[in-house]
């Protein structure tokens, strides 16, 4: 199993951006839109492997960046 495949990721519209958001809770919060969902989803995944990759192996699962 690839290490991204273990977070959720989610994507909701957004009336207010008139677009998809979105986030993989633990990691980044609305970060990630595109006009359409499994693009979005797409950039969600490729945008989770770039703290992941940033991460020494003995770091936790569940990061908090705020």
């Amino acid at each position: 199993m690839k290490t991204s495949a273990r977070y959720v990721k989610i994507v909701e519209w957004s009336v207010e951006d008139q677009c998809y958001v979105g986030s993989c809770p633990g990691l980044f919060y609305g970060v990630v839109t595109a006009m359409m969902n499994k693009r979005c989803f797409q950039n969600c995944v490729t945008s989770l492997k770039r703290p992941l990759n940033s991460t020494s192996e003995r770091a936790s699962p569940c990061l908090h960046h705020r």
